[in-house]
């Protein structure tokens, strides 16, 4: 899936996503509503990361409003992914 209007950052043991110019690929996968909480906790949110819902592009152009999380601190320092694709 690709998500316009956001970039990618590479903060060392993990990426962070913050709004932007670029173009931010990733996967979208469908889970339980109840298990939200539980990924909130992992991915440290509200603090290291906060749940947005955003607009995504699917692979057959298919718009998505999906749940993300973007990175709720500074930046400044970290190197930017160009490719806006973490894998890579």
């Amino acid at each position: 899936a690709l998500a316009k209007g956001f970039a990618l950052y590479d903060l060392g043991a993990y990426p962070g996503m913050v709004p932007g110019d670029g173009v931010v690929r990733g996967e979208v996968y469908e889970i339980p509503e109840g298990l939200l909480r539980e990924l909130d906790w992992v991915e440290g949110a509200p603090f290291l990361f906060r749940r947005e819902l955003i607009e995504v592009v699917l692979e057959d152009h298919t718009p998505l409003r999906a749940h993300a999380y973007l990175y709720n601190r500074e930046v400044e320092g970290a190197a930017l992914v160009p490719s806006g694709e973490w894998k890579v």
